[in-house]
């Protein structure tokens, strides 16, 4: 079974009493499913690992982030099927807010991803 060093929501390294902490089974497969997510395809030396958010320029296309979303957790290949993407943007238009669900090679991950759609990742996304 895979293990990893546990990191927080935000990608920073979780360190409890001056020492890392590690996570394993499904909560290890959830937490790089969610690295996927937080990394902007192509802006690390592999142009493959990833998501494309292109989903999010010029405005909220759902099609396009159901898909992007489905095709990048299928980067990891303990992923044997998407059953969900469900994306839902909020009111103000600041995040979207995604349930997702796949089958893995150890059960069933029923989660919730949330993407900013503030200034910052407009600048960030279009500027990477």
């Amino acid at each position: 079974m895979a293990q990893d060093l546990l990191y927080t929501d935000d990608g920073d390294l979780y360190i409890s009493k001056d020492s890392p902490l590690y996570v394993t089974g499904l909560d290890e497969i959830k937490q790089s499913l969610n690295m996927i997510l937080m990394t902007k395809k192509g802006s690390w030396s592999n142009e493959n690992v990833g998501i494309d958010y292109d989903w999010l320029i010029g405005g909220f296309d759902r099609n396009a982030c159901i898909s992007s979303i489905s095709t990048s957790l299928q980067q990891d290949k303990r992923i044997i099927d998407v059953v969900l993407v469900d994306p839902q943007i909020n009111q103000n238009h600041t995040s979207v807010d995604i349930h997702i669900i796949v089958n893995t090679t150890l059960g069933q991950l029923d989660f919730w991803k949330e993407v900013k759609t503030d200034a910052t990742n407009w600048w960030w996304l279009g500027n990477h």
